[in-house]
């Protein structure tokens, strides 16, 4: 009966002309949810309700997590399906300021903010496709961090946080040592004239000695900068991805550079630090931030850093009056006994 439904004819061969007609809708019309009928111009998959060459073969089931990896858990849906172009409003603006090779123009959307033109990769790159698409990084919310300081961005990337938070009112001392993500921020700088007076961005890499390094990027995350230096092992040996040289960079000590900034003569109360495993580097050379003993310190965590464990990065914070926690509001507790381990990335709050 089955084959029936694909071919006609064959009906015939058991029913008269009419009587298989009359049988083949019949059937088709019970059995069309898991079926699939025939049609003159195309095979249609009726759960789906989605048109389907006639060639096309039904897709293959999901590969099963492995055994032994922990089901990943669900995505939240984006806030919107395709990139946007810039606001009418600001058409105008961007129009003036000179976008770099492989920019293009996204909308940020933040709570309680007026949206604004941020300046992003047009491809190959996680933080510019969320902000295209997403009109968001991180789900951030800036007034999670209470009232509008002076905050410290070391590893601006793009500049996200930076501009999010300067349009929050914030002053904003940024470190960033990436050309390509250096050229972006000041095409997004120029395209919101008012937050230039509020962002002091340095172009220079932090670290514990002054010294040369290389930044290395994911071919599918070109922004995502990690740091290789002569004197220690390659962090990306074990990371499955494939990596590119990007530049050579100057590496300065926090203590000597943040003195020489615009807002040096004010008191840090909140810092964002991702560098990609370096962090320890980073701390080692900045003795100064933590006796300024900002309110809150974002920082990601690496299971393999550079420079000191999981462990003993935490003991900088803890032994400096700090507690560790897991979000911005300083409520969730963290077992220090169960800290990252090789290939693990966690987000911690060090709270004042």
């Amino acid at each position: 009966m089955k084959f029936c439904l694909i071919n006609k004819a064959c009906g015939c061969f058991f029913l008269g002309a009419a009587s298989c007609g009359i049988l083949i809708q019949v059937f088709t019309r019970f059995t069309r949810p898991r079926s699939l009928f025939y049609d003159q111009k195309q095979v249609t998959t009726v759960t789906t309700n989605r048109p389907t060459p006639l060639l096309r073969v039904a897709p293959l089931p999901l590969p099963l997590e492995h055994p032994e990896r922990p089901a990943r858990p669900a995505r939240p849906a984006p806030t919107a399906l395709a990139w946007t172009p810039p606001l009418r409003s600001a058409a105008s603006t961007v129009a003036k300021c000179e976008l770099p090779p492989g920019g293009r123009w996204a909308t940020v959307q933040l709570t309680g903010l007026t949206p604004f033109q941020m300046a992003v990769y047009a491809s190959h790159d996680i933080v510019s496709s969320s902000v295209s698409f997403r009109h968001n990084w991180e789900q951030l919310d800036v007034r999670r961090f209470g009232k509008p300081g002076h905050a410290c961005d070391i590893g601006g990337n793009i500049g996200f946080y930076t501009f999010a938070l300067a349009k929050a009112g914030w002053n904003l001392t940024t470190f960033e040592a990436m050309p390509s993500n250096v050229a972006l921020m000041k095409a997004t700088l120029c395209a919101n004239e008012e937050l230039q007076e509020r962002v002091d961005l340095h172009q220079v890499g932090l670290g514990d000695a002054p010294g040369r390094c290389s930044l290395m990027s994911d071919t599918i995350n070109v922004g995502d900068g990690i740091v290789v230096c002569r004197t220690m092992q390659d962090p990306t040996k074990n990371i499955r991805a494939q990596f590119a040289f990007r530049t050579e960079f100057e590496v300065k000590r926090f203590d000597e550079v943040f003195p020489q900034g615009r807002f040096a003569t004010l008191p840090i109360d909140f810092v964002k630090i991702d560098v990609e495993g370096f962090e320890c580097k980073v701390f080692q050379g900045a003795h100064e931030l933590l006796k300024q003993a900002p309110h809150i310190i974002q920082s990601e965590v690496w299971g393999t850093m550079q420079g000191c464990t999981p462990a003993e990065y935490l003991k900088l914070f803890t032994e400096a009056g700090y507690r560790v926690k897991r979000d911005a509001g300083c409520s969730m507790d963290v077992n220090l006994k169960q800290l990252p381990v090789a290939g693990q990335i966690v987000d911690y709050w060090m709270c004042h």
